[in-house]
């Protein structure tokens, strides 16, 4: 199987206090002092791709690209130790719309693939919630699996549990595909032994030519940047238990746009 894991590097706004987002929303406040990290989801992708090596005993490629200009040297140590076969990079801007960055994967995958599965995180940072892999597997013709949390191969597909905003989903898919990872069961990376990490110190992440023209693209147009309000709200419910029942279908249905 060959695997295709696209990845970019983030900020960290997992420490920020509430009148820092604030500042952010607003416009007040450079995101460019925070540290940078693998993108959260996307290290839940890289984990995933190798989980799937391991449950074929090795009998996997998993090939990484990387979107951005920022130097890549001691995570892509740590990635060619842990068992990633070739890592790229593509120099693009950090700020990337998501139209863009799904045109020039698609032109690496038609170029170094064909792949048997694409694997990335659902959520870039900052503007971009599921975009980028959408428009992916639109220009491959691919069928797209969002939200995942786990897979495993299961004769010549995949098994994946993903989970919409009601249920977890379990669905066996046939390759090619693309799966973007969310709230994954493995979330981390894991981290490479030192006798691994010397094992590969030569290996050197490949450099391919920037794209002549980046332009933003019209259809998408990120404005500003906000925290999810992830207030919980709690309801008493009156009546006999079939009154109750009731109730709570008529919710379920009214979440999922009225369908049955």
């Amino acid at each position: 199987m060959k695997i295709l894991v696209f990845f970019r590097l983030g900020r960290d706004l997992e420490n920020l206090t509430e009148e820092e987002w604030r500042r952010i929303s607003r416009g007040e406040m450079d995101l460019n002092y925070l540290q940078k990290q693998l993108n959260p989801s996307d290290e839940a992708a890289l984990e995933q791709a190798l989980l799937i090596r391991d449950s074929l005993e090795g009998a996997a490629e998993i090939t990484g690209l990387y979107l951005g200009s920022d130097p890549l040297s001691a995570i892509a140590k740590n990635l060619y130790a842990v068992g990633l076969k070739e890592i790229y990079q593509l120099p693009v801007p950090p700020d990337l719309d998501p139209a863009s960055a799904a045109e020039l994967t698609a032109d690496f995958c038609l170029r170094q693939g064909p792949f048997d599965l694409i694997l990335t995180g659902c959520t870039e940072y900052p503007f971009d919630f599921g975009v980028t892999q959408t428009l992916l597997a639109e220009r491959l013709a691919l069928p797209l699996i969002s939200h995942g949390r786990w897979a495993q191969p299961a004769g010549e597909g995949l098994q994946v549990e993903y989970e919409d905003d009601l249920f977890l989903h379990t669905a066996l898919v046939s390759l090619p595909a693309v799966l973007s990872m969310d709230a994954a069961v493995h979330p981390y990376l894991r981290i490479a032994t030192l006798r691994e990490k010397m094992a590969v110190k030569s290996r050197t992440v490949e450099q391919l030519p920037p794209p002549e023209t980046v332009a933003a693209a019209d259809c998408f147009v990120p404005e500003n940047i906000y925290r999810v309000d992830n207030t919980k709200t709690c309801s008493m419910l009156q009546g006999t238990e079939e009154e109750q029942a009731g109730w709570l279908l008529e919710k379920i249905l009214s979440a999922q746009g009225g369908k049955g």
